[in-house]
């Protein structure tokens, strides 16, 4: 995975925004004339807990995820008058463990 440290190329580092962040904005400008037309909708943005605080040799990837919750908190503020919801996901980064419990996998993220 490419997670953009510090002395990361600045191409590397355009990539992971332009996936993460921009990705993000895109995707949700494609709903919102939909939404504001029919005065309600929700919006879930995937960021990380990255996006809370600094991670050690994760720079681009913490940029990215902060630029995500504040993207979150940025169309939160303009759509509420449209009663269009927008909120944000936080999974956990590094290794997550996830029990399929029909078949009894575990997968590692």
């Amino acid at each position: 995975a490419i997670t953009g440290r510090w002395d990361a190329p600045v191409q590397a580092i355009d990539d992971i925004l332009a996936v993460t962040l921009k990705g993000a904005l895109i995707a949700s400008r494609s709903e919102i004339p939909h939404m504001i037309e029919r005065s309600s909708g929700s919006i879930v943005l995937t960021s990380s807990t990255a996006g809370l605080g600094p991670s050690s040799n994760l720079t681009g990837c913490s940029m990215s995820k902060h630029g995500v919750i504040e993207l979150m908190r940025c169309l939160s503020a303009e759509l509420a008058e449209h009663r269009i919801r927008v909120e944000r996901d936080l999974p956990r980064l590094g290794v997550r463990r996830h029990t399929d419990q029909r078949r009894g996998d575990q997968h590692v993220l």
